[in-house]
Parts: structure tokens; sequence; C-alpha cells
């Protein structure tokens, strides 16, 4: 085989390796889960986290004079001090709140769907239904 060809195999090498390594890389730098729908015990209000942008969505479907609430949390001891709320508290089956936070990419997330009492902050506990989790 010539020089000139051996040099255009081993580029071809060369490039095929730097192609699999930042593919590899970018798989694993790659943005995290969708959150599922999730509702409360009484199907009155439902929340969703978006791992893209960390968007946390939150619609009351039910007119019921109750404001719908989402909270979040990270993974650790279960502290009510240590969830996050998102609130959607004008009005019934008109559209969702977003509320939107910073965090960084690969962090895991447990949300619930439940309802309250937006004036007084009141969130029901016994309303949340259940947790799910997902990773931004």
């Amino acid at each position: 085989m010539g020089k000139t060809f051996q040099r255009i195999v081993r580029s071809l090498v060369a490039m095929t390796g730097v192609f699999a390594i930042s593919v590899a890389m970018s798989g694993s730098a790659s943005a995290g889960t969708e959150g599922q729908w999730v509702y409360d015990t009484t199907y009155s209000a439902e929340a969703k986290f978006f791992a893209y942008g960390e968007h946390f969505r939150v619609s009351d479907v039910r007119a019921d004079n109750h404001s719908a609430v989402g909270r979040w949390r990270q993974p650790g001891p279960v502290d009510v001090a240590q969830y996050h709320y998102c609130w959607d508290a004008d009005g019934a089956l008109n559209g969702y709140n977003d509320c939107n936070y910073a965090l960084p990419e690969g962090t895991y997330v447990y949300y619930q769907a439940c309802i309250g009492e937006y004036g007084a902050r009141d969130v029901w506990t016994s309303t949340c239904g259940p947790t799910q989790l997902t990773i931004v």
C-alpha cells in the first residue's frame, strides 16, 4: 500500500473514533426525562414537571372554589420546609400556571398535585396524589 492510502485510512479511523466519543458524550449530557401528569386524589388538580427548562406546570381542572397546587422537592428526608410550591389560583379550566426553576441538569425531583387555599397558602396534604419522580 502507498503512504497516501495509509494516511487516508489512519485519518478515517481517527475521525471515526472522535465521532464515536462525541456521540457517547452527548448522550450522557442530554437533558433529563420529562415527567408524567399527576393528579390529586379528587382529580381537581394536575401537575407535570418538564425537564427542558425546568418548568413545573399546574392546572386547576375542576370548578370547586379551591386552588390547584403542585409541590415538589429533591430527594432526602421528607420535611415540609423542603417543598416548593406552584399554584394555579386564577380559576378552573383556563389553562395551566407555569413556574420556572433553575435546577442543575441531572437533579432528581419528586412532585405531586394537591388542592388547597391560595389566600392562606394552605395545602391540603390529604388531597395530594401519588408522588412522581423525574430527572431534570
